[in-house]
């Protein structure tokens, strides 16, 4: 034990062995008692305990709340999106953590790992991290592990699009806060974190809630980005509940936020939302300009959610050069992601997407565009459980049919088309 406090207490104070051992004994010596190979005399383990500023009592006693109040403030560092900050801090906690053989401190530690590698959009560490957090969780695991584990689950799942399983994992995450005494930073985070899961699975009403609760605490804070982002959100479920005049409101005082604070990312938000209020309203072009705003500002995976707004508007208009336009910008975007990592489901969908656009607007004749959406495409969707969208397809496929005067296949496709809304309501 003397070795592991030695060690840790001087990786702490950012002292070399050298600094530590001076004067008291040799560094290889010293290294040795480091590694628990050798067993020192009395005087020489009360002159390294004074050198560390540590008494005798200090050999029993590794600051497991000083660790924990560390990966806390690492977590805050994440929720502020101060990525270099969290990088430096992660290191530095790592090097630490290893003095300490608590499960739960190594929990904490793995699933804070995953939000920074969402953060970074490292897909495949966000993966790992968490899946081995989740199979480390015991049953007698204390509830802060366990409402941590819930909350960064909500976010792993949004990471993946997985909105029912991130708006489940939240509503256990804030059963679990009722039992516990947390920073109001974290309960905010959730709330907003549960309000855009509440969103993305039509409970509009509810992400109103979860949002201005979480809104008020940012306020509060004078936690500008966050409360720009809440009003965004704001806007999305007023604008999906025909809300057309709130939603406007909460979007100006989202801009006038990312103008006072200058943050690109913010005003990238506020200008999608303002193409999708655009769109709602059908104002088309409108919807485009603001798009368009928006994907200049926007950078990697970001971008594809504008291309594929962009891309739905120009269908309706049927401009089919245009949309041949945006999607080599889409392949662009993917080809620049794919060159730094593996691709996940959230990004893969847009090769299929990008696919089908090709091959609708691409000249190709209805034998082979039905080939494609029901070969390629689809068989992707049902596999991720896209309802809406592999219903969308097969209704597609039934117009392409019918218009070639196939109504028997027409009649086929529109039924599968139905079966899969179902799916989606049911």
């Amino acid at each position: 034990m003397l070795g592991k406090v030695l060690k840790y207490n001087r990786i702490k104070q950012r002292k070399k062995q050298d600094e530590v051992s001076h004067g008291i004994c040799s560094v290889s010596y010293y290294s040795k008692i480091e590694n628990n190979k050798i067993n020192p005399a009395d005087d020489v383990i009360d002159q390294l305990l004074q050198r560390l500023n540590l008494s005798r009592s200090d050999i029993d006693n590794l600051d497991y709340g000083e660790m924990k109040e560390k990966l806390h403030k690492w977590h805050y560092a994440i929720m502020s999106d101060n990525i270099r900050d969290a990088e430096k801090q992660k290191l530095e906690i790592r090097d630490e953590l290893d003095f300490f053989q608590s499960q739960d401190l190594r929990i904490l530690f793995l699933l804070f790992s995953s939000r920074l590698a969402i953060l970074t959009d490292n897909g495949r560490s966000a993966k790992n991290n968490f899946l081995e957090a989740r199979e480390l969780l015991q049953k007698d695991s204390s509830q802060e592990v366990e409402f941590y584990y819930n909350k960064i689950s909500v976010c792993y799942y949004m990471y993946l699009e997985d909105y029912q399983q991130a708006r489940e994992q939240a509503c256990t995450a804030i059963e679990l806060t009722e039992s516990l005494v947390l920073p109001d930073y974290e309960l905010s985070d959730l709330l907003m974190k549960a309000a855009i899961s509440t969103l993305e699975t039509g409970a509009y009403t509810l992400a109103i809630d979860f949002a201005t609760k979480a809104l008020k605490s940012y306020d509060r804070s004078y936690r500008l980005e966050n409360s720009g982002r809440c009003r965004v959100i704001l806007a999305n479920a007023y604008c999906q509940l025909k809300n057309y005049e709130r939603a406007s409101l909460e979007l100006d005082l989202a801009e006038s936020i990312a103008s006072q604070i200058k943050s690109q990312k913010l005003k990238a938000q506020v200008l999608q939302m303002k193409g999708d209020l655009s769109s709602k309203q059908g104002a088309k072009m409108d919807a485009i300009q603001f798009y368009q705003l928006s994907y200049r500002l926007r950078t990697g995976r970001a971008r594809l959610v504008t291309i594929e707004s962009i891309l739905k508007e120009f269908e309706l208009m049927d401009a089919a050069q245009d949309i041949l336009s945006w999607v080599e910008h889409g392949k662009e975007t993917l080809e620049k992601l794919q060159s730094t990592r593996e691709l996940i489901n959230y990004e893969k969908k847009y090769e299929k997407i990008f696919l089908f656009y090709e091959t609708y607007y691409g000249g190709y004749d209805t034998a082979k565009t039905v080939d494609v959406i029901l070969n390629e495409i689809l068989p992707f969707f049902i596999s991720i459980s896209h309802w809406t969208t592999v219903s969308h397809y097969y209704q597609v496929m039934a117009n392409v049919v019918e218009s070639s005067g196939n109504l028997e296949e027409a009649i086929t496709y529109y039924k599968e088309s139905i079966r899969y809304l179902d799916y989606y309501i049911n």
